[in-house]
């Protein structure tokens, strides 16, 4: 929590223009994934101090979902609920669910990597298996390839180390060779400046942190130097996702 306040001061999210979120995950995705865990624990009722009843719904196969075990979970713009399991890909809309996967849509879909599913600001679903990506529309269900997608843009997915969205949906892609992408509004540039350690992506900015120098570097997604700062303690962790 120390290290958290630090880095809030040190980096003045007023004069850089974005507000930094150093956690774990985003925080929808907690929300998300703790509400999911309610939703399977099943029949249960709530009193509340007023009298009030609510009913928890059991989100389970019974209900539809295919796949018994979830590894990621969204809620899209338009507020439904996806829930990725090694089997399908599940749409939820309060009611029932919608499933994709091979045997329903064009989908090669696989277990994700590292159990994350976002949204960009397109409103494309990026699925990033172990090996490839895909894409689904959240509203009209389109899918398709990375090549598909973007065409020539110097790698392949396979060559992905991780990906990490902002909350404006943008993507940084870190390839396993220490090079950086960006995409941003249906397009990839390469990202040209220093540093290979862990980069991550806020609003207008990319961050690295150096934890050999403890060095903490931003820059802007035009390569420029925004701040640059030795820190005492570790800010954040990264899952390779």
């Amino acid at each position: 929590m120390e290290s958290l306040f630090l880095l809030n001061s040190i980096l003045e999210p007023k004069s850089l223009g974005y507000q930094p979120q150093f956690h774990r995950m985003p925080k929808r995705s907690a929300h998300i994934i703790l509400l999911v865990f309610c939703f399977l624990l099943g029949g249960v009722q709530l009193l509340g101090q007023q009298g009030y009843v609510t009913r928890i719904k059991q989100l389970d196969q019974n209900a539809g979902l295919v796949g018994r075990r979830s590894t990621a979970a969204l809620q899209d713009s338009d507020g439904f609920m996806w829930i990725a399991t090694v089997d399908a890909l599940n749409r939820y809309d309060g009611f029932s669910f919608k499933p994709f996967n091979q045997k329903n849509s064009k989908l090669n879909y696989r277990e994700l990597n590292g159990g994350k599913l976002f949204e960009d600001e397109q409103g494309y679903l990026w699925l990033r298996y172990f090996d490839n990506v895909e894409f689904l529309h959240h509203r009209t269900f389109e899918v398709l390839t990375f090549e598909e997608r973007f065409g020539e843009v110097g790698f392949t997915p396979d060559a992905i180390k991780y990906v990490h969205p902002n909350q404006q949906g943008d993507v940084l892609i870190y390839l396993k060779n220490g090079t950086k992408y960006l995409y941003r509004q249906g397009h990839i540039k390469p990202l040209e400046f220093p540093g290979t350690n862990w980069p991550w992506i806020e609003k207008e900015v990319v961050v690295h942190y150096d934890t050999e120098s403890r060095e903490l570097t931003l820059y802007d997604f035009d390569g420029r130097l925004k701040h640059r700062q030795t820190i005492a303690a570790t800010p954040f962790h990264i899952d390779e996702a």
